[in-house]
């Protein structure tokens, strides 16, 4: 499975949220007129877009995670396995290296 789409609708909230900021900015310093202003109505709209899009991403984190989780494959592999008497030995060999 792939994570792009979880990272693009992280950009996406991103890519909201920083033309809010600067629609905010542009608000204002923007002479006040009757009513508000083109850039406040932006600021407001995309900062609103960003909080649902967010939670979806927030959700698509957990979908993946558990989705992985499902696969049934192990979180890491034993790359290879020590017999008991092969530790004994590899532990006296290992003494006498750092004597």
């Amino acid at each position: 499975s792939s994570d792009i789409p979880l990272r693009a609708a992280w950009c996406g909230v991103g890519l909201l949220l920083a033309v809010g900021a600067a629609a905010t900015v542009t608000a204002g310093v923007s002479p006040g007129g009757p009513g508000p202003s083109l850039a406040a109505i932006v600021a407001v709209a995309t900062t609103v877009a960003a909080v649902p899009t967010a939670a979806v991403a927030l959700v698509g984190e957990y979908v993946v995670r558990a989705y992985r989780e499902t696969q049934g494959r192990p979180a890491w592999v034993v790359r290879r396995t020590i017999r008991a008497s092969e530790a004994g030995a590899t532990a006296t060999q290992g003494s006498r290296r750092a004597a």
